[in-house]
């Protein structure tokens, strides 16, 4: 089963990177192969919240849709995506948001995943490295574009 694993410190505020992943809606605006996303249930906000989406990806003339639960736990800083339905046998991601010291945060994201398809898998597999790590830099790039004056920490000066 494919998985991938990447830690990175990034110059942005834990919580603010916590609700920019949290915001699912928003993908298809920064994600690669994120072409829509519609949640379908939302359990009431509260520090620990889920809900259910479906996402449609999609890479050349390759399109898939899946649906997913999504577990939202604020006062861990941690999401985790359960697969519902859709071209895996598989899917599970996490993310981890860890507060530094100056302000910045330790975003550690991990994603596995089966495919149903040995015909999709034979067209996803050479493009999973790429997609992945085009994928947390996106994030990254999404949090310096939306604020980067509110949410970068940067360390006081010696």
């Amino acid at each position: 089963m494919p998985s991938q694993r990447i830690t990175r410190r990034i110059a942005h505020d834990a919580d603010h990177m916590f609700d920019l992943v949290a915001d699912i809606e928003r993908y298809p605006e920064f994600v690669p192969g994120c072409r829509a996303i519609r949640v379908l249930r939302r359990a009431a906000p509260a520090p620990v919240s889920s809900l259910v989406a479906e996402m449609r990806i999609g890479h050349r003339l390759v399109t898939e849709r899946f649906t997913c639960r999504v577990k939202l736990d604020r006062p861990a800083l941690a999401i985790d995506v359960d697969f519902i339905d859709g071209p895996f046998t598989e899917l599970l991601n996490a993310w981890r948001f860890r507060r530094l010291s100056d302000g910045a945060c330790e975003v550690d994201f991990r994603i596995e995943f089966a495919l149903k398809s040995r015909r999709l898998g034979v067209i996803v597999g050479p493009l999973f490295d790429h997609v992945f790590l085009r994928f947390v830099d996106a994030f990254e790039s999404r949090a310096a574009a939306l604020a980067p004056a509110a949410f970068t920490r940067r360390p006081a000066p010696a």
